[in-house]
């Protein structure tokens, strides 16, 4: 049993994760640490996993020196008060942004989401691996993937200035078998977790690289 919370953490802990940022096109602007920056709204996901993403980008956005990022929900007051009802209007969303002098719009969107986490199981075929010098062990996969697209806006010109994708990848760990035929993998990441873990790494990219240098 003394092993037993070791035992529990390497569970917990049972997969691999990289974060890799993909460009798609070059950064045509920069952010001043005084400019307004508004983070749209997350669509198709829940409200509380909303909220834990806005909070990562601003928490990562501010360390990068930019304090003054704003999410739609902080605004809906003064929108309404500008007599926005509808951001989903053009006119209406460019005129908000204008009179309120939020020069920046940061829309992320989840464009990538594959979930085959869990235990994975493959026989190895011992026959042929002793024989067959072509013979491949089969490759298992069970690996949580998360491809989030960030866009920025000048929505003073009503263009797009900079884009790219944050993709994290959890992968399974093998396990041990109690014989050579038998190939376990174990990932018991959840896709939540890697959801903020690729918004993070995508957060902290774009803050490195929107500072006006």
């Amino acid at each position: 049993m003394k092993y037993f919370p070791v035992l529990v953490l390497l569970l917990i802990f049972s997969s691999c994760v990289q974060s890799k940022i993909f460009p798609i096109g070059p950064s045509r602007a920069c952010f001043e640490p005084t400019d307004g920056v508004v983070l749209a709204p997350f669509q198709d996901i829940g409200f509380n996993e909303a909220v834990k993403l806005e909070g990562i980008i601003q928490e990562e956005l501010k360390k990068a020196g930019f304090g003054n990022v704003e999410t739609a929900p902080d605004l809906e007051y003064e929108m309404l008060a500008a007599g926005i009802k509808d951001v989903d209007d053009p006119d209406q969303f460019y005129r908000f942004f204008s009179e309120l002098k939020r020069q920046w719009f940061i829309q992320v969107d989840i464009v990538g989401w594959k979930n085959e986490g869990g235990l994975a199981y493959e026989q190895e075929d011992l026959g042929r691996k002793g024989s067959d010098p072509y013979y491949v062990s089969p490759q298992i996969s069970n690996s949580n993937v998360v491809k989030v697209r960030f866009i920025v806006w000048d929505t003073q010109q009503d263009v797009k200035v900079y884009e790219f994708e944050s993709q994290t990848t959890a992968s399974g760990l093998p396990i041990p078998s109690a014989n050579d035929e038998d190939i376990y993998s174990l990932n018991l990441s959840s896709m939540s977790m890697v959801l903020q873990k690729s918004v993070r790494k995508g957060a902290i990219h774009l803050g490195k690289k929107m500072k006006c240098i």
